[in-house]
């Protein structure tokens, strides 16, 4: 059952993610398990992105940031999967409205940036720095 969750969680209600994450976890073992799943396909830690963005919210960037290098050059994962992560957070936990707008305004002006070839690592940051001045602002 887990490793079915985490498959489901890693293809997002797409059937041909989901048969392309089981065929990759399947290339040269013939027992997948979680760690196979969790190795072989781009899953973002939800624990690393949730006390990123609370860490900024809090006014502590620089752990914020520490978290945001782990995820980039340690999970090696990109600007677009880390924006997606912290997109799926904020519409799943329960931040009041006017603060959870104030952070989507953000979420979408640095997705675009991205989109346009932007540098990742500067519009991340930059994004951390918002919820940092929207966390002041709230608090």
């Amino acid at each position: 059952d887990d490793i079915i969750d985490t498959i489901l969680y890693a293809a997002e209600g797409d059937m041909r993610k989901a048969i392309s994450t089981l065929q990759a976890a399947a290339i040269g073992t013939d027992i997948i398990t979680k760690e196979i799943v969790l190795a072989t396909s781009v899953i973002i830690n939800k624990e690393f992105v949730k006390k990123m963005v609370d860490s900024a919210f809090d006014g502590k960037f620089i752990e914020s940031k520490n978290y945001l290098v782990n995820l980039m050059f340690d999970d090696g994962l990109s600007g677009e999967d880390i924006i997606k992560g912290i997109l799926k957070y904020l519409l799943n936990s329960a931040i009041p409205d006017v603060i959870l707008s104030s952070m989507l305004e953000v979420v979408g002006e640095i997705d675009f940036r991205l989109t346009e070839g932007a540098n990742e690592y500067i519009q991340l940051n930059t994004l951390l720095a918002h919820f940092v001045s929207i966390g002041d602002k709230h608090t």
